[in-house]
C-alpha cells in the first residue's frame, strides 16, 4: 500500500510517463505488447510524446574461464533509461546510436548484479564480457531505484535494434513513453488511437482490429484489479488493530476495575477526575510506545526473512522508511485514547461511600457493562475476520487444485540452455538436446521424457506462423487461442504421450504449420 499509495514508481516524474498497448477488437487479446515496426512508426510519427523506448526480456549466456553462465538480460533501446527518468550511478546508459545496426556492442549493469558479482568495484565499467560469442563492454551501472517489478529480475541491460524488418504482428515489446511539457494524458491517447488506425488501414492484415491504448505507468503497479485488492488489504488490516485494541481495553478496564478501591481512596482524599484520567493516559501512551519500539525491529527482522526467501523481487522494495515510522507513531498516540481513557472513565467516578464500606456494586456493574460490550465487539470482528480469511484460503486451494489440463502428478520440470556460445550451430543444439532427453528417459524411476520450449498453460506466450488452406497469405497465433495450440508450440513427439490423458489440444481444422519459433532450450 505504501508503495502504491505515497512512494510510487522509482521514476522522475511518474505522472508523465506512459505505457502503450494494442487491443485486439476482435477479443483474443485486450492488451497486447507492440511490435518493433509498429514502435517505429509510433516514434516518427507522434508528436506529443517526447521519449519512447521499447524493451524486452531474455536469457542470454555469459562465458567466464570456458564456464557458461545463464544471465537475465533486458533488451531496450537507447531511450529507455530517459523515458524513465533514471540516470546511471556509474558509467553512462545508452547512446542515441547503442541500438543502431553495426554499432559497438555494450552492456549497462544492473545495480543488484554490480554489487552481487563485482563487489561494487570501480573498475567494472570498460570491463569486456564475453555474452553469447561477442564481446560486450560495461558502460555503466544502473541506479537501484530502477529494480523495481520486473526490471529487478534483470541482471544487465543490451541494446536492441528495432527496425521495420521485424514482424509487424509479432507482438512481444514493452513500450514506455513520456509526455511532452504541456501535453495531457487525453491529447496523447488521441494521437496515438489516431496513428494506430492509420497503421490499421496501411497494414490490414497485421494491423486490422487493432486499436492503441495508452496507459499510465502508475496504473500498472499491480494489475487492473490491484486497488481492490489493497482496499481488503487495508480493511483487514483495520479489523485486526479493531480486535487488538478491544483486548487491550478489555484488559485495562478489568484492571480498573481492581482498582477500585484504590481510586475511592484517591478521589475521598480530593483528587480530581481529571487527574485520575490523565494517569490512566499516561500508563497507556507507556504501553502504547513500548509496544511500537517492539514492533519495529520484528517487522524489520520480517521484511528481512520474506525478501530473502520470496522469488517475488517485489518485496526488495518493501522498507520501513518515514511513511511507516510516521503511521506508527500516529498508532501509537491514537490508539491510547481508545484502550485507555474511554474504558477509564467509570473507574475515575466511583461510588466512594458504596466501594468503601463494600456494600455495594454500581460502580462494579457499569464496568462489567463495558467489558460485555467490548467482548461483543471483539467476537464480532474476529468472527467477520476468520470468515473472509477462511474464504480466501479456500479459494486459493481451489485455485492450485484447479485442473489445468494436464497430469502434474509425479512431474519433474527444469530448464536446460543451450546457448549460441557452447552450440553455435543449430543442428547441435538439437542433438544435445535429444540425446540429454533421451539419456533422461533411460534414468531408473522415469518413464519419460520431452522436450517444450514453453512450459503449458505457465510458459508464456509463444507465437509460430501457420496458412489456411486455399489461402496466399500466411497469418500468425499465440496462446491463449486454445484451437491452435498445438501449432503454436514447438514440441517433442513425446510431449502429449507424457501428459495424458488429459491433454487433448489439437491444430485447427485446415491448418498447417509453416514455421516455428521454439527457442534452443529445454
Amino acid at each position: 500500500a505504501d508503495l502504491a499509495l505515497f512512494r510510487g514508481l522509482p521514476v522522475d516524474d511518474p505522472s508523465r510517463v506512459v505505457s502503450v498497448f494494442v487491443s485486439d477488437t476482435r477479443g483474443s487479446n485486450p492488451r497486447a505488447q507492440v511490435s518493433a515496426p509498429d514502435f517505429v512508426d509510433y516514434r516518427e510519427r507522434s508528436r506529443t510524446l517526447e521519449r519512447m523506448a521499447v524493451f524486452g526480456s531474455g536469457r542470454a549466456a555469459l562465458i567466464e574461464q570456458g564456464q557458461s553462465r545463464t544471465l537475465v538480460v533486458g533488451r531496450a533501446t537507447a531511450d529507455v533509461f530517459a523515458s524513465l527518468g533514471q540516470p546511471p550511478v556509474a558509467g553512462r546508459g545508452f547512446r542515441p546510436d547503442d541500438d543502431r545496426p553495426g554499432a559497438p556492442p555494450v552492456v549497462v549493469l544492473s545495480h543488484r548484479y554490480w554489487v552481487d558479482e563485482l563487489a561494487g568495484r570501480a573498475d567494472a565499467i570498460g570491463r569486456v564480457m564475453q555474452i553469447g560469442r561477442e564481446m560486450f563492454t560495461v558502460v555503466g551501472v544502473m541506479a537501484p531505484s530502477l529494480e523495481f517489478g520486473s526490471l529487478a529480475e534483470f541482471d544487465l541491460w543490451m541494446p536492441l535494434v528495432a527496425g521495420r524488418e521485424h514482424a509487424r504482428d509479432d507482438r512481444t515489446l514493452r513500450l514506455v513513453a513520456r509526455l511532452r511539457d504541456g501535453v495531457s494524458f487525453d491529447e496523447a491517447a488521441a494521437e496515438l488511437a489516431t496513428i494506430g488506425d492509420a497503421l490499421a488501414g496501411e497494414h490490414p492484415q497485421t494491423n486490422g482490429g487493432w486499436k492503441v491504448r495508452l496507459v499510465p505507468i502508475r496504473d500498472l503497479t499491480g494489475g487492473e484489479n490491484f486497488w481492490m485488492v489493497i482496499a481488503l488489504f487495508l480493511i483487514s488490516i483495520g479489523m485486526l488493530m479493531a480486535i487488538a485494541t478491544a483486548n487491550v481495553s478489555n484488559l485495562v478496564m478489568a484492571r480498573a476495575a481492581g482498582r477500585q478501591r484504590e481510586l475511592a481512596v484517591r478521589t475521598a482524599l480530593g483528587a480530581r477526575g481529571s487527574r485520575l484520567l490523565r494517569q490512566f493516559l499516561t500508563e497507556g501512551f507507556i504501553l502504547s510506545l513500548a509496544a511500537a519500539a517492539l514492533s519495529l525491529p520484528l517487522a524489520w527482522a520480517g521484511l528481512q526473512a520474506i525478501a530473502a526467501f520470496s522469488p517475488e523481487p517485489v518485496f526488495r522494495q518493501v522498507t520501513i522508511d518515514l511513511h511507516e515510522l510516521s503511521f506508527v507513531a500516529l498508532l501509537a498516540l491514537v490508539t491510547p485514547v481508545a484502550f485507555s481513557l474511554a474504558p477509564a472513565r467509570p473507574a475515575v467516578r466511583p461510588d466512594v461511600r458504596h466501594v468503601l464500606s463494600d456494600s455495594g456494586s454500581r460502580g462494579s456493574t457499569a464496568a462489567f457493562r463495558g467489558r460485555g460490550g467490548l467482548v461483543v465487539a471483539q467476537v464480532a470482528l474476529a468472527v467477520m475476520l476468520l470468515t473472509v480469511s477462511g474464504l480466501a484460503v479456500k479459494s486459493l486451494r481451489q485455485m492450485f487444485e484447479a485442473p489445468i489440463g494436464i497430469r502434474h502428478a509425479d512431474l519433474l520440470t527444469f530448464t536446460l540452455d543451450f546457448n549460441d556460445a557452447q552450440y553455435p550451430d543449430v543442428a547441435e543444439s538439437r542433438v544435445a538436446a535429444h540425446a540429454t532427453r533421451e539419456a533422461l528417459a533411460a534414468l531408473p524411476g522415469v518413464h519419460d521424457a520431452t522436450l517444450l520450449d514453453a512450459m503449458p498453460v505457465l510458459g508464456g506466450e509463444t507465437t509460430a506462423a501457420f496458412v489456411v488452406d486455399g489461402s496466399s497469405s500466411s497469418s500468425r497465433c499465440s496462446w491463449p487461442r486454445p484451437a491452435s495450440l498445438a501449432s503454436c508450440r514447438s514440441r517433442s513427439p513425446n510431449e502429449l504421450a507424457s501428459s495424458a490423458p488429459e491433454w487433448r489440444s489439437a491444430p485447427a481444422r485446415g491448418t498447417s504449420p509453416a514455421s516455428s519459433s521454439g527457442s534452443r532450450s529445454g
